[in-house]
């Protein structure tokens, strides 16, 4: 008679994501939808992986530059939940 020992099952890997981002989400952000989707075109993730870019946002104190950031932060954790956040 064959023995046979059989291994546990693994668990699959499980990646986790990140999400590290200083401010909430500005729940009455509105507007400026045109810069937010550029901003999302250069960092979200797509199926070549070396278009993702590093993008600064740069502009007059108080335009809404951190606004924009937050948002689209908030944006890419909803729509991608891979994706990590820095």
């Amino acid at each position: 008679m064959e023995t046979v020992a059989l291994r546990p099952k693994q668990n699959p890997i499980t990646l986790s994501r990140h999400f590290m981002v200083p401010f909430g989400r500005n729940e009455d952000f509105v507007g400026r939808e045109s810069i937010l989707q550029q901003l999302l075109l250069r960092i979200l993730p797509n199926a070549n992986k070396d278009d993702r870019q590093r993008t600064a946002v740069e502009g007059l104190g108080g335009a809404g530059k951190t606004q924009v950031a937050l948002e689209a932060a908030y944006r890419v954790r909803d729509e991608h939940p891979a994706c990590s956040v820095f």
